[in-house]
């Protein structure tokens, strides 16, 4: 074994430099994911759903009109009828969301569910030996098995704004993952050791930074696919010693995952997404009238964390489930002094079209981001062309916040994996959440939150 081991690691280095495997071969694109979240759902159907059923969408309604203004159009998937399996409304949905998990407690926040039990709006019904006993978010799974770092950014989601403060992304034991509503604690967070390019050398030098780092990096990957392949044959001892050795490699190659590129790429412009932070110690992105620009460089720093290489997974949230401020995109302007939870019940005078206009511009800022990943060269293509945008709220179309008619769409086809273009019509809003893990190839994750709700949905994945 002592005397096999040093052969089995330079054997990796030999098979490196085959012309199938040289360093100038295209590498296929790996994919991306950015969840997006806004909130409660939307008080008048008319105004989120289209007539008709399964198939393309005539006129878009007003919600939606800014993706086919955008030229998304045939981008765009529209689930319509998706319902949460489990709790709902405030500290009940928000571990919906983007895990699935339907035992949050109404009055805690946080907590288990009798078996059995039928909620308000929706009436779903779920047996708590259905349900994980902790939420573990799609976004935090596909970040720990692609073995990278997720951005969860927000706007206006801390405890001053809410009623309920409440996480959306939840690691593997249900850790609480709370978004970050500063957008320069964002940037220091992810983009702290970036360098302009005025600092980085000439093009030359840069691209053999470039070429060693991704040089480190496929060694490392051979290295550790090799020690997979044998580790089933040891015996104990040597399967231990294998193990430490995996895990080593491991920690290196995250390193060096982390650390590349982010002053490398001539994709990657990081240093124009600081410059839209303003440069004082002020609670600037509480201000209300602000909350449009946090939207902008949020989405900025997601856009370019994906094209850094800093991250392939992302969240993108806007508020949470009880907000408290009005939530207006840059161009909405106030028309009413009412917050955006006072007016998503419908029941204040002339609220629902002003509360339409709000969302519909939220909807547009997730949009963007589409917009801003397509502007970005990647190989032969752009970063949308490898990137699934997934949109969602926390309740449906009543104005109870129930669970039911979750409006939820996604945009972007994989380079046509997904049949994009049109309205589909499904009833499990956690099938919805598996069917994104299965678009990005995660196809071993069965299901997400609700051990009864398997699979992805009819229909969706080519």
């Amino acid at each position: 074994m002592s005397c096999a081991q040093s052969s089995i690691l330079y054997l990796p280095l030999l098979r490196m430099f085959r012309n199938s495997e040289a360093l100038a071969a295209d590498a296929t694109a790996k994919p991306n994911v950015i969840f997006a979240y806004y909130p409660l759902g939307g008080y008048q159907s008319d105004l989120v759903f289209p007539g008709g059923g399964d198939g393309p969408i005539g006129s878009f309604p007003q919600n939606y009109k800014s993706i086919e203004d955008l030229g998304l159009k045939d981008q765009f998937l529209l689930y319509d009828g998706l319902n949460f399996k489990g709790t709902e409304n405030h500290n009940g949905a928000h571990t919906q969301v983007f895990a699935g998990w339907g035992r949050a407690n109404h009055d805690t926040g946080y907590g288990l569910l009798s078996s059995g039990i039928v909620f308000n709006h929706n009436d779903q019904k779920v047996d708590a030996n259905d349900v994980d006993p902790t939420p573990y978010s799609l976004d935090q799974q596909l970040a720990t098995r692609w073995g990278v770092k997720s951005m969860v950014l927000g706007a206006v989601t801390g405890k001053d704004y809410t009623a309920f403060y409440e996480a959306f992304s939840f690691k593997s034991a249900g850790e609480h993952i709370y978004a970050e509503d500063n957008p320069a604690t964002s940037f220091g967070n992810f983009f702290g050791a970036f360098k302009s390019g005025s600092s980085t050398g000439s093009t030359s030098q840069m691209a053999a930074e470039k070429k060693v780092a991704l040089a480190e990096a496929k060694v490392l990957d051979f290295l550790t696919a090799d020690l997979k392949r044998i580790e089933t044959s040891l015996g104990s001892e040597d399967k231990a010693a294998f193990q430490a050795h995996l895990s080593a490699l491991h920690s290196l190659n995250q390193d060096i995952v982390n650390a590349k590129m982010i002053d490398m790429s001539a994709a990657c412009g990081a240093a124009g997404v600081q410059t839209k932070i303003p440069g004082d110690d002020s609670r600037w992105w509480a201000d209300e009238d602000k909350i449009g620009l946090v939207l902008e460089i949020n989405r900025g720093l997601l856009v370019q964390g994906i094209a850094c290489g800093i991250t392939r997974v992302g969240v993108y949230q806007i508020g949470c489930t009880h907000s408290t401020k009005q939530l207006r995109a840059s161009g909405i302007p106030k028309k009413m002094d009412k917050d955006y939870h006072e007016m998503s019940h419908g029941d204040i005078p002339g609220s629902v079209p002003i509360f339409a206009e709000i969302q519909a511009g939220l909807v547009k800022e997730i949009a963007k981001i589409a917009v801003d990943l397509k502007a970005i060269n990647s190989g032969s293509g752009n970063l949308f062309d490898n990137t699934l945008i997934y949109g969602t709220s926390c309740g449906g179309t009543d104005s109870g916040h129930g669970g039911g008619r979750v409006p939820t769409f996604t945009l972007g086809s994989l380079g046509g994996k997904i049949n994009s273009g049109r309205k589909v019509k499904a009833d499990s809003y956690n099938k919805a959440l598996v069917t994104v893990a299965h678009a990005v190839g995660e196809t071993s994750i069965t299901y997400v939150g609700n051990k009864t709700q398997t699979g992805p949905i009819s229909g969706v994945l080519k």
